[in-house]
């Protein structure tokens, strides 16, 4: 049977505003009405956000994230990064801008102390392998680095606006296990994407330097590079023949996924150290009700 309102006709349904001064349903200030028809103190409702749908729970609305995560980041290990242009448009567009951008690079990396091991300018974006002394020095270079060469660019091409496509992406991996991987996505980027028949004839990316035909002298080589052999002839060599083999699609969407979307990259004792190292998970939740016996914070191996 319907629960009859006051006016004995019509059936009292909670109200969005029930708990007001002027609620009709007699719930004292401070309450709220359920579907159910009882009260809800105001304070138990939890965070709520307003859709076109209606007031519903935040943590709904998220799938259970309260808030947006801060960006990854980790003093001493190496990130990947990712800073496309502005509603995809080139973000240098001739050699002066390519040339003028690598030395501010090379002159932010200075006074942001953060070592650069690869790179590699491609139409509409940008891609860098960093390794910070803090925590802070990834996000210290890129913003020097976007207002620096953004107003050159600006000024040179008599343009206003932002340059860059709102925040970079980054992503944090484990330097013994996927640096080369790494290297060599970057150095083959501009393959993949039918700017040139071989890595070596792209100018603007680390490819040359790793090769010994030229680079940028502000460039460090990771220990994983310095791995390959005992000699820089040893080293090119295998490097050459890493490159030539490229990497596999499945490779090469795994790490464009993880640059995305900011989560890191290693095997399970590195995701767990790292996230003990920031307070903060590393990799994404399992979906779903989690399993009895796990624990907290557990992280993925990839």
């Amino acid at each position: 049977m319907r629960r009859r309102g006051a006016n004995g006709g019509t059936p009292a349904v909670p109200s969005r505003t029930c708990g007001s001064a002027t609620c009709r349903h007699g719930h004292p200030p401070g309450l709220q009405a359920r579907r159910d028809g009882r009260a809800q103190p105001a304070s138990d409702r939890g965070p709520r956000r307003v859709s076109r749908r209606g007031t519903i729970d935040a943590s709904r609305a998220w799938g259970g994230e309260m808030a947006r995560l801060n960006r990854l980041a980790a003093g001493g290990l190496p990130h990947h990064v990712l800073q496309r242009g502005h509603n995809a448009q080139p973000v240098a567009l001739d050699a002066a801008d390519h040339v003028q951008l690598l030395a501010l690079a090379g002159e932010m990396a200075r006074t942001t102390s953060v070592q650069i091991h690869g790179f590699a300018l491609v139409p509409g974006a940008v891609h860098w392998l960093l390794t910070p002394q803090t925590e802070a020095g990834v996000s210290l270079f890129m913003q020097a680095l976007g207002r620096r060469y953004g107003r050159y660019f600006n000024a040179r091409h008599q343009r206003r606006g932002s340059l860059w496509d709102g925040r970079f992406r980054s992503m944090v991996f484990q330097p013994e296990r996927h640096m080369l991987d790494h290297l060599l996505y970057v150095d083959t980027l501009p393959v993949r994407l039918g700017l040139v028949p071989r890595a070596e004839d792209h100018a603007w990316s680390s490819a040359t330097h790793h090769l010994g035909e030229g680079g940028e002298p502000w460039l460090v080589a990771p220990p994983a590079y310095w791995a390959l052999g005992n000699t820089p002839f040893e080293r090119e060599l295998r490097y050459r023949a890493r490159l030539n083999e490229g990497v596999s699609a499945a490779l090469a969407e795994r790490i464009a996924q993880a640059v995305t979307s900011g989560w890191a990259m290693g095997d399970e004792a590195f995701l767990s150290q790292l996230t003990q190292q920031v307070g903060r998970r590393v990799q994404p939740g399992r979906r779903g009700r989690p399993r009895r016996g796990a624990a907290d914070g557990m992280v993925e191996p990839t």
